[in-house]
This record gives structure tokens, sequence and C-alpha cells, in this order.
């Protein structure tokens, strides 16, 4: 990660491993700003209450709520992507998992920040893929099985247009876990 940073977003559903994302949100917001989902505002109230009673401070922390269906932030958040004039797009790939509200999670960031999101024709868990930031991007053949309408020739060059990259690289999937 060597490119500049508004922030991270994170997935926590609070009462699910609450211990593990507050070191998260702690680590992160040592270092930049912190995107938190609360379903509602009793929820944000409670992520409150734990991260101050923990010693996170809250000044680096945005709250906006959003009812989310679970914590797989990388795999159904919003890619970004700076055009080619310089102004912030979102790519949305169609989420692999019966989750509506995470996979409509990328339109809703896009509405309140004001960026335009661009809908993938590809059905793709963000967790699947990563980008080397000078123009490469890997991800698992899964995305073969999840396409069945399209080639992998097609699904690299869709690939390749959706986040401008001058290469992909399909990794065999791993035997032991579904992504």
């Amino acid at each position: 990660e060597f490119e500049p940073q508004k922030g991270a977003f994170v997935g926590w559903v609070y009462n699910s491993y609450n211990a593990i994302f507050r070191e998260i949100v702690r680590e992160c917001a040592a270092v930049g700003k912190v995107f938190l989902f609360p379903s509602g505002t009793s929820e944000r109230t409670n992520m409150q209450n734990y991260l101050t009673s923990n010693g996170i401070p809250l000044d680096s922390i945005s709250f906006m709520i959003y009812s989310k269906n679970s914590i797989w932030m990388r795999d159904y958040g919003p890619h970004f992507m700076r055009k080619q004039d310089r102004t912030e797009g979102i790519v949305d790939f169609i989420y692999n998992r019966p989750r509506p509200q995470d996979d409509s999670l990328p339109v809703f960031i896009g509405s309140q920040w004001g960026i335009s999101v661009y809908g993938s024709p590809l059905s793709h868990p963000g967790g699947n893929f990563m980008q080397d930031g000078i123009g490469t991007g890997f991800y698992s053949s899964l995305i073969y099985e999840e396409n069945g309408g399209y080639t992998p020739a097609q699904i690299a060059t869709l690939m390749m247009q959706y986040n401008g990259l001058e290469q992909v690289i399909p990794l065999k999937r791993i035997n032991i876990e579904y992504t």
C-alpha cells in the first residue's frame, strides 16, 4: 500500500468479534481515518462507548449509518479508482453472495460522497482480487466459475478495463477454502 489513502472501511458488526475489531480500529485510527458502518444509532452509540472505554479516541473515526449483512468488507466494499481526468470513481462488482445490503454498499458510498459508481457486469468477491498499484491485477480462478457466460479472455478484458490495468494474472484457487 503506497498510494495516498483517505482511510480504511471496517465492516464491524457490534457484538461480533468486538476485541478483534477494536484492535483493527485502534491500529488504523493511529495512522489515518476509519469509516465504520453501524446499522443504526443504537449500534453507533455502542461502538462509540466501547471504543472510548478502551482508550481509542473517536477523532479519526467516522460513523456512517448503513445496515449491512456481514463483516466481509474486503469482499463487498467499493473498489476506488482514479480516472484519467484525476477524479475518483468506484468500481462496483456484483457481490457473489446473497447479501443484498452488502452488495449495495458501493452505491451508498458513491451517493454519500458524490462519486460516480461504475457497475461491473462481473460477479466477483473483492477479497479474491488484489492489485500491485503499477498496472497488474491478480484474481483467483473462482471468477471463471461465477461468470460462466464469459470466457477467461473476456473476463481478463473486463477486469483490465474496469480497473485500469495493463495485465491480469489469474491464480489457481486453493482447495481448502471456497474463496
